[in-house]
């Protein structure tokens, strides 16, 4: 058992007992893990840790884990800061170290509402804690049934040729492909200097690479993974961030094009620092 980094709120013992209460023990069959359960209870009993991975080795189950970077005491300012909601949630989990806690688990946050403020009257704190909500993340993709795919052949043509300020000289090949669909590849140097004559131009090269076009056509069960990965990728989940629930909606199949709705529900940190507004230091 290791962690990517040197533990800092955790020694590794105390991840040792996590995993055996979340179900990991010695001699218990690979076939029976449910490493999932398993990384989503180690989590929620440990919420210092950010991530948490099982991987095999032969019969050794080894627990990856980063703990979640938390301000220490000697990088904070004497002005208090709020943890506020970086976004829209249901909060799910909440650990106050320092401040007062404003939400609990199972209410509703807008993007910007305290979660712990700096504030325990009259005295101003920095606030530190641990909250993880419930986020959803929607949006709507779409894919082709039918689709040209366009390759290389492999096969190329060449040419060169003296590019000058009022005309173009041809050194070798042509200047046009004679290939029906092509995509070229230019370099474009300077002109030599010869003894006594300066040439204003330039020596230009092309490369003319053949292309073939296929039609590929796709079912629907190929296309729908494909939108939903890229769906996933554009909502910039954190990469901390747990997936615990997908929803697909087709909103349109024709043989010709399929789109979808996607609601994804993650557990992730929603909480940053932000200053106390109106704060007088009483010293």
């Amino acid at each position: 058992m290791y962690s990517h980094e040197e533990l800092v709120y955790l020694e590794k013992h105390e991840i040792i007992e996590i995993a055996k209460k979340s179900g990991l023990s010695a001699g218990i069959f690979k076939s029976n893990i449910d490493v999932r359960g398993i990384e989503r209870e180690i989590l929620s009993q440990a919420p210092e840790l950010s991530w948490v991975g099982l991987k095999f080795q032969g019969t050794r189950v080894i627990v990856e884990v980063v703990e979640r970077k938390l301000l220490d005491e000697e990088h904070m300012d004497r002005e208090p800061r709020h943890l506020v909601a970086t976004k829209d949630g249901l909060i799910h989990e909440i650990l106050v170290m320092t401040g007062q806690p404003f939400v609990q688990v199972g209410d509703n946050v807008t993007a910007g509402q305290i979660l712990i403020s700096g504030m325990i009257n009259p005295q101003g704190v920095y606030a530190r804690g641990i909250v993880r909500a419930r986020v959803w993340y929607e949006g709507q993709g779409s894919a082709e049934l039918e689709e040209i795919v366009r390759y290389r052949t492999g096969v190329t043509q060449r040419a060169y040729y003296l590019n000058l300020p009022d005309r173009k000289i041809v050194l070798r090949g042509l200047v046009e492909s004679r290939f029906e669909n092509y995509e070229t590849e230019t370099i474009i140097t300077r002109a030599p200097s010869l003894p006594y004559i300066q040439i204003r131009g330039e020596i230009v090269r092309v490369t003319y690479h053949e292309i073939s076009l296929e039609t590929r056509v796709y079912e629907k069960e190929e296309v729908i993974p494909l939108i939903k990965e890229r769906l996933i990728e554009s909502f910039n989940i954190p990469a901390e961030a747990r997936i615990i629930d997908q929803d697909v909606q087709l909103l349109l199949e024709t043989d010709q094009k399929i789109v979808i709705k996607l609601i994804v529900e993650v557990i992730e940190d929603i909480a940053k620092y932000s200053p106390v507004v109106g704060y007088q230091s009483l010293d």
